[in-house]
């Protein structure tokens, strides 16, 4: 039996928006302003108890100066999904078709470390429909499809951590981690690069940014735009996997069950079609994108995970994703991985 090879390449498309302010899915003592509309509901009642100012929404635009809350920038997406394409990964459901191997799409995820654990970060419903024993394939970025070839996970050397999972639907959790093998981390390192979540824990859940304005993009597979390569070399199937790199509007965040979720649209493009289906995405990530302007010069300053992707929903014609956010990523997860090897995490 012959093998699949295949690479992901990235559709990056739009510029980036500016967001001038961050919502927040309940009202505490750290709450600025409430803005009520008709049907505010419980929210007014919880500003009142704490004091926190409720303006109208023409009081806010009047208060912000402008009635627009978000602007483009003349940055080109390119250079920055490169980048983010060295912590994106792709899994791929091994099978046999016609006596030849094949690769079909299994969800994305991002190469993370906490401490000195290293791992893929993902949904739990990824992992939920991976094997427990024998080989997943693990889809890479690459732009020249004469350089495709086969990587693979042994899934036998490979532990899961699951929060959650496909049961829990759209409120979630729905979070997972795959932790691998030393041989693994080595061989993926080599090409690619781990997110350290450690590093940049502090800052995030203190909500420390570098910059006052932002944009946020959604990366993940979309599995209907896989393709076959025609090839002529016998017993070989050539796979073309395709990941997005769409900037959007993140929604304020809400919580369930004691996690953080928000929702995320993608901002549709002149210059691309978007989907009918993000199936693929789940498991990937929400990057934002902090941005300084200097003599009307905009620059990307850092760039941060701030959410994992994990479902989707038809709504008023529009494809709405459901996401985890910031909160289960630094804290939730970090934590249970940490809990979970307590004694790799020493050095933490």
């Amino acid at each position: 039996m012959a093998t699949a090879c295949g690479a992901m390449h990235f559709c990056s498309f739009a510029s980036l928006g500016q967001c001038f302010a961050i919502g927040a899915g309940s009202v505490s003592k750290k709450t600025d302003y409430v803005v009520a509309g008709p049907g505010a509901g419980g929210k007014l009642g919880k500003a009142a108890e704490l004091g926190v100012t409720v303006l109208t929404e023409d009081e806010w635009f009047a208060l912000i100066g402008e009635r627009r809350v978000q602007r483009e920038f003349k940055i080109s997406t390119a250079e920055i999904s490169r980048a983010i394409s060295n912590f994106t990964i792709g899994f791929a459901r091994l099978s046999v078709r016609y006596n030849v191997e094949d690769a079909e799409s299994a969800g994305s995820g991002t190469l993370i470390s906490v401490g000195p654990i290293q791992g893929i970060l993902t949904a739990a419903h990824v992992l939920e429909h991976l094997p427990d024993k024998g080989n997943v394939g693990v889809i890479l970025y690459q732009e020249d499809s004469a350089k495709f070839g086969k990587r693979v996970i042994d899934m036998q050397h490979t532990e899961k951590l699951v929060i959650g999972g496909e049961a829990s639907g759209a409120s979630g959790p729905d979070l997972g981690f795959l932790r691998l093998p030393p041989n693994t981390v080595s061989a993926l390192g080599a090409v690619l690069s781990f997110y350290n979540l450690s590093k940049r824990q502090n800052d995030v859940l203190a909500n420390k940014v570098p910059a006052p304005s932002f944009a946020d993009a959604i990366v993940g597979m979309i599995s209907e735009l896989t393709e076959d390569i025609p090839t002529d070399r016998k017993l070989v199937r050539l796979k073309s996997f395709t990941a997005i790199f769409g900037p959007g509007t993140s929604s304020a965040i809400t919580e369930a069950s004691g996690h953080d979720l928000f929702e995320f649209e993608v901002t549709p493009s002149p210059d691309f079609k978007l989907p009918s289906s993000f199936g693929g995405t789940s498991g990937g990530a929400v990057w934002r994108f902090y941005v300084a302007e200097k003599e009307g010069a905009a620059s990307v300053v850092d760039s941060r995970l701030v959410g994992v992707p994990f479902f989707e929903t038809l709504r008023h014609g529009k494809m709405i994703i459901s996401c985890h956010g910031p909160k289960s990523i630094y804290s939730i997860i970090a934590d249970a991985i940490a809990k979970k090897w307590p004694k790799d995490d020493q050095s933490r």
